[in-house]
């Protein structure tokens, strides 16, 4: 999955059309979610430019039975995390920096 730019248009339109392309397809809505935090701070979540479209695709897994939040995950601090209906857990990379 490429790195997004989330300051350029086209970095910002290809990945809206990721989410919805995947719109009925929650794994790799999941997949697409969690890639965004591997660069955006999940603490600051709603700041991200593409929160509404993100937001939106977060409620469609609601509602196929995942649960989408931040939770601190072992020793990487913050992340965003998806759980399955099946229990699995998935979680975002993000490297937090401690000062």
């Amino acid at each position: 999955m490429p790195e997004y730019d989330w300051s350029r248009f086209g970095h910002c339109m290809s990945f809206r059309n990721k989410l919805i392309k995947h719109r009925n397809n929650p794994e790799r809505l999941k997949d697409y979610i969690l890639k965004v935090f591997d660069s955006f701070n999940p603490m600051v979540h709603r700041q991200h430019p593409m929160w509404k479209e993100i937001e939106e695709s977060i409620e469609v897994m609601k509602k196929s039975g995942w649960k989408v939040g931040k939770f601190t995950w072992k020793d990487q601090g913050i992340q965003m995390v998806c759980i399955s209906p099946e229990g699995a857990y998935y979680h975002s990379k993000y490297h937090h920096v401690v000062r």
